[in-house]
C-alpha cells in the first residue's frame, strides 16, 4: 500500500489522540481503591478491564483503518467479534455481579441499633469467682485487634496472673467503635457486671468523625455523630454494578485534583469530652476505678514514603469527592484529642496511662496510623500491666 499525504496526517493526529488517552490514565484517582467503600482486588479488576479494552480499541481502530486503504474491509470482518464479545459479557456479566453484590454485604452478625459488631460478655462473667478482680477493656480496634494472635488486653491478664494475681479480663473493643459507642456499651454490656476497673482508650475513631466531608459522611457534621456512616458506607454508598464500572472508568482517567485540608479545628472534641465524662460518671458512680489512656500513633513532623503509604487517614478514611485530610492535620487532631483525654483526667482526678508519651513513632512498632505490630503490643502489655499492678498492691494494702 502506497502511503499518502492524508495518511501521514491521519497517523499524526490519531497517534497524538492515542498519546493523549493513553497519559489521562497515568492521572487518574491516585485514591481509587478505597478498600473500605468497596473491595479493592475489585475496583482493580474492573480498572484492568477498562485498561485493556482502551488498549484494544486503540489497535482496533487502527486495524481497521489499514483494512478501510487497502479496500480489504468488510463489515463481516468485525460482525463475528462484536457478537462474540457481547455473547461473552453475557455470560461473564451475571457471576461478576453475585461477586459483587457479595463484598456488599456483612461479614459477621450486627447490633441492630449502634450498627456494630459488640458482644455481650459471656455469662461466666457475670458469676465470676469470689475475689477475682474484673478489668474492661473499652475502645476500638486498637483495643480490640493484635498482631501475630496477640492482643494487648489478652497479654495484661496473662501478665497480671503469672504475678500471682487473681484478675479476669474482659475485651469489650470493636473495630470503628467511638467514645460514641462505647458509652452505648458501657451502659448496656458491661455496667452490669459492676467491674472493678475498666480501661478505656480512644482518640482516632472520633477524630475522623470530624471528616464530615470524606466519603464516609452523610451530611455536615452532627454532634451526635449521625452524619458519619462507619463501616455502613460500602452499603449506604452501593450502586449497581454497571454504575460502579462507569465511576471506575471516570475516575481512572484525568481525575481532577482534590484539595488538601490543613486545620486545627475540630468540633467533635466537644462530644468526645462529654462522652468520656459519661462513661467516667457512671463507672465511678458504680466504684468502679476508671483509668484512660492516650492512643498512639504513626504521625509525625517528618515522615518517610513507605510511612505515608501505610497510613489510612489521609489515604481512605478522611478522603472525599474533591478534598482530603493531609498528614499534618492527621498529627493536630490526634494531638488535640490526646491533649483532651490528659486535661479530662486531671479534672475528674482520673488515672491516666499516657501511652502516646512512650511507644516510638515507626514501623516497628506500628502498622500504619494507629494499629500496632507485635513489639508495640508487648510494649502495651507491659506498661499496662505495671500500671494495673501497682493499683492492686495499693488496692490489697489498703485496710
Amino acid at each position: 500500500m502506497k502511503l499518502r499525504f492524508a495518511d501521514y496526517i491521519a497517523a499524526v493526529g490519531f497517534g497524538a489522540f492515542a498519546c493523549w488517552i493513553v497519559v489521562g490514565f497515568f492521572h487518574g484517582d491516585p485514591k481509587l481503591h478505597n478498600v473500605e467503600l468497596a473491595s479493592s482486588y475489585f475496583t482493580r479488576a474492573i480498572q484492568l478491564a477498562i485498561y485493556l479494552a482502551v488498549a484494544g480499541s486503540l489497535v482496533a481502530a487502527t486495524w481497521i483503518y489499514a483494512q478501510v486503504r487497502t479496500g480489504q474491509f468488510t463489515w463481516r470482518k468485525i460482525t463475528f467479534p462484536l457478537i462474540a464479545m457481547l455473547l461473552g459479557l453475557l455470560v461473564v456479566y451475571p457471576p461478576l455481579s453475585y461477586v459483587y453484590e457479595r463484598t456488599l454485604m456483612t461479614r459477621t452478625r450486627i447490633h441492630p441499633f449502634i450498627q456494630l459488631f459488640p458482644e455481650p460478655p459471656p455469662a461466666k462473667i457475670e458469676n465470676r469467682d469470689e475475689g477475682e478482680t474484673l478489668i474492661v477493656c473499652m475502645g476500638g480496634s486498637t483495643t480490640a485487634w493484635g498482631a501475630d494472635g496477640r492482643q494487648w488486653p489478652a497479654a495484661l491478664e496473662e501478665n497480671l496472673r503469672a504475678s500471682g494475681k487473681n484478675v479476669h479480663v474482659l475485651k469489650q473493643a470493636q473495630p470503628w467503635f467511638t467514645s460514641m459507642h462505647t458509652l452505648y456499651n458501657y451502659q448496656s454490656n458491661v455496667r452490669p457486671l459492676r467491674p472493678d476497673i475498666v480501661i478505656v482508650m480512644h482518640a482516632i475513631n472520633d477524630l475522623t468523625m470530624n471528616a464530615d466531608h470524606s466519603y464516609f459522611s452523610s451530611g455536615e457534621f452532627r454532634s451526635d455523630y449521625g452524619h458519619n456512616l462507619g463501616p455502613f458506607a460500602r452499603i449506604s454508598r452501593s450502586k449497581p454494578l454497571p454504575t460502579l464500572i462507569a465511576e471506575v472508568a471516570w475516575r481512572s482517567w484525568y481525575y481532577p485534583k482534590r484539595k488538601p485540608i490543613d486545620t486545627k479545628t475540630f468540633p467533635g472534641l466537644k462530644t468526645f469530652r462529654r462522652n468520656l465524662e459519661g462513661i467516667a460518671t457512671m463507672a465511678r458512680a458504680d466504684g468502679t476505678q476508671v483509668i484512660f489512656m492516650t492512643q498512639g500513633y504513626l504521625y509525625k513532623p517528618e515522615m518517610s514514603n513507605e510511612e505515608k503509604e501505610r497510613l489510612y487517614i489521609p489515604n481512605a478514611n478522611a478522603v472525599g469527592r474533591d478534598s482530603y485530610w493531609t498528614v499534618e492535620t492527621a498529627l493536630n487532631g490526634m494531638q488535640s484529642y490526646n491533649n483532651t483525654t490528659r486535661g479530662l483526667t486531671n479534672e475528674l482526678g482520673i488515672q491516666l496511662i499516657d501511652l502516646e508519651q512512650f511507644l516510638p513513632k515507626d514501623l516497628e512498632h506500628f502498622n500504619d496510623d494507629c494499629h500496632y505490630r507485635r513489639p508495640g503490643i508487648e510494649l502495651i502489655a507491659a506498661k499496662v500491666t505495671n500500671e494495673i499492678a501497682a493499683l492492686l498492691e495499693l488496692s490489697d494494702s489498703q485496710p
